[in-house]
C-alpha cells in the first residue's frame, strides 16, 4: 500500500519519530510517505493517510477539519474522522466520566459562564486552577493561576466560552504524567513525561523529560478501562493519567488525534504498530 503520514508545515523544534516505523512498513511491502495537512495535494494517490504530527491544527482546526473531510472522501483516513471530530473537543471527557472513568474535577464552558475568578476557586476549593481551550494541544494558551494573583493573567475570552477551569494538579509536577500507547486496541508500551525544572507542562517542546517506568497492574487496567469505552479498536490512541496519591489513576486527555507516539522509547513499537495497520487493513 502507499500510506501517507500527515504532518504540518513548520516541525522545527518538535521531536518526531514516526519515521522509525518506515523501516517496519517497508518490510511489510508498504511505501510511506511524509506530507503536511494542508498541502493541498491529491489524497486519492494514497491508499491511506495517518495523521501523525499535525500540531498546529489547534490554530486552524476548522480549515484542519475540512481537509481531513476531503482526505476522508478520497482515501481511508485513520484515525477516522468522526473519531477527530469527536475528540477535537475536550467535552468528551464527559462523556468518558458518565461511563465511570476518574477525571480530573473540571468546570466547563456552561460552569464559567458570568463568574469572576474568585468563583472559580471558590467552586474547586483549591488554591491554585489552571484554565485549558476546549479545542488545544502542546498546552498552548493555557492559564495557571494562583489565589491571590492578579486576575488579569486570564484574558477575560475564558469566561466566554471554550475554555474548561481545573485544579492545577501538582502531582504532575511531582510525579509527572503516565502516557500508555494502544495499537488497534492492543497494549503496546508506556512514557512517563516530567516537567523539567520551574515549569508545568510535560511536551518536550517546553523540556519536559521522558523515561520509560514499568507498566504497574494497576495502570493496565486503568488504561484498559479508558480503551473500552470506545467503540470500536483504533490504528492508535494514547491515554494519559495521573496518579495523584489516592489510589486512583486519573484521565488528563485520551488522545485519539495527533498524539506523539514516542516509538524511539520502545523498541518494539514501531514493529507492534506496523502489526496493527495490518491487522486493521489487510
Amino acid at each position: 500500500m502507499k500510506l501517507a503520514f500527515l504532518s504540518f508545515d513548520k516541525p522545527l523544534g518538535f521531536t518526531i519519530d514516526d519515521e522509525l516505523t518506515i523501516p517496519e512498513f517497508e518490510k511489510a511491502g508498504h511505501q510511506v510517505q511524509t506530507v503536511s495537512w494542508n498541502s493541498g495535494c491529491d489524497w486519492s494517490q494514497f491508499d491511506a493517510v495517518i495523521i501523525r504530527s499535525t500540531w498546529d491544527y489547534q490554530d486552524h482546526w476548522d480549515d484542519f477539519i475540512e481537509v481531513l473531510t476531503k482526505i476522508d472522501s478520497e482515501t481511508i483516513l485513520l484515525n477516522p474522522l468522526e473519531t477527530v471530530k469527536w475528540n477535537i473537543n475536550k467535552s468528551y471527557m464527559q462523556e468518558l466520566s458518565k461511563k465511570g472513568v476518574p477525571i480530573i474535577p473540571t468546570l466547563w464552558p456552561c460552569d464559567l459562564a458570568g463568574k469572576k475568578v474568585a468563583e472559580v476557586f471558590q467552586e474547586l476549593a483549591v488554591e491554585k486552577i489552571i484554565f485549558k481551550p476546549l479545542v488545544g494541544a502542546n498546552a498552548d494558551d493555557t492559564y495557571p493561576l494562583t489565589i491571590g494573583q492578579n486576575e488579569s493573567l486570564v484574558p477575560s475570552s475564558v469566561f466566554e466560552g471554550g475554555f474548561m477551569a481545573q485544579p492545577f494538579i501538582g502531582d504532575v509536577i511531582a510525579t509527572g504524567e503516565y502516557s500508555l500507547f494502544y495499537f488497534n486496541g492492543e497494549f503496546s508500551h508506556i512514557v512517563l513525561k516530567t516537567p523539567c525544572e520551574g515549569d508545568y507542562r510535560v511536551q518536550e517542546e517546553h523540556g519536559g523529560i521522558i523515561s520509560t517506568p514499568e507498566a504497574s497492574p494497576q495502570l493496565l487496567s486503568a488504561g484498559g478501562k479508558v480503551i473500552d469505552t470506545l467503540a470500536q479498536k483504533l490504528l492508535y490512541a494514547r491515554v494519559d493519567l495521573v496518579d495523584r496519591g489516592d489510589g486512583v489513576f486519573y484521565l488528563m486527555e485520551l488522545e485519539l488525534i495527533e498524539p506523539a507516539l514516542y516509538f524511539r522509547m520502545n523498541k518494539n513499537s514501531p514493529a507492534n504498530f506496523v502489526r496493527a495497520f495490518n491487522q486493521k487493513l489487510l
